[in-house]
């Protein structure tokens, strides 16, 4: 994918010089948000719900093996994944949790035609943590925008705080916009002893600088005979809400590319 060919001609909708200097573009078929000039989500005008950018078609890879009926995301932008979701099953409670009021007001705006996504908290990812409601969910995906001499650090601090608020059953998906190699190598390292229960899987996004990782309950994975040298697999979902054609492709794709921590 080419953003800077997609984003060619794009018309300047919204400017915010404030703590994150947020700007809103659009050309003839698309609208995109960025923050302190770095690209942060993608909106096809004429399909809103449908995912554009690499790295989300990786963030929604646990769809391929479970049917969550909570969904809890930290990090609004421009709502891509609550749209996508949403779309699959509009029973599906979705909550995002945003802590910038400001990008709150620009996605109801700019990104929500189909009102698909209503629960918005405006608060942030460690005070949200405290709410009851939120500590019930299947899934929790945190997509932060964060700057980079604070990434990492963040990142660790709220992933152990979200430790403490999943389950065994519970997935919890990261996404890290431009790690570097030993930033990542720490953040496995420090992470890896916390989430016990849960096998950490990371996925390089090809052609992009976004590294992907899950957290998969072991419960669900399976070996595929006695042999210890056999790698434990994932079964596919077969009450899934994707269609055939992407569960058949995402779990090719899994099976193909993950890295296991």
């Amino acid at each position: 994918m080419n953003l800077t060919q997609i984003t060619q001609q794009g018309r300047l909708l919204y400017f915010n010089q404030r703590v994150d200097s947020i700007s809103i573009y659009e050309n003839d078929h698309y609208r995109w948000l960025m923050f302190d000039e770095v690209f942060q989500s993608l909106m096809l005008k004429s399909r809103p719900p449908k995912l554009i950018l690499p790295h989300q078609y990786i963030l929604m890879l646990p769809l391929v093996f479970f049917r969550p009926e909570n969904v809890c995301e930290f990090g609004l932008g421009g709502g891509n994944m609550g749209r996508f979701i949403t779309s699959l099953n509009p029973h599906i409670n979705f909550t995002s949790v945003e802590k910038n009021a400001q990008v709150i007001e620009c996605f109801n705006e700019f990104f929500n035609p189909d009102n698909s996504v209503s629960q918005l908290i405006n608060n942030d990812a460690e005070n949200a943590l405290f709410d009851k409601r939120l500590r019930h969910a299947d899934w929790y995906i945190y997509d932060i925008y964060q700057h980079n001499n604070e990434a990492t650090n963040a990142q660790l601090l709220k992933s152990k705080l979200l430790s403490k608020a999943i389950s065994d059953d519970t997935w919890l998906s990261l996404n890290l916009p431009d790690p570097t190699e030993p930033e990542l190598v720490y953040l496995i390292e420090q992470l890896r002893p916390v989430f016990t229960e849960h096998k950490m899987v990371f996925f390089k996004v090809p052609k992009f600088l976004n590294v992907i990782i899950h957290f998969v309950p072991k419960k669900l994975f399976t070996k595929a005979s006695d042999s210890s040298s056999v790698k434990p697999l994932l079964q596919p979902c077969r009450q899934s809400y994707l269609p055939d054609y992407f569960l058949n492709r995402g779990a090719n794709y899994w099976s193909a590319m993950n890295v296991s921590a």
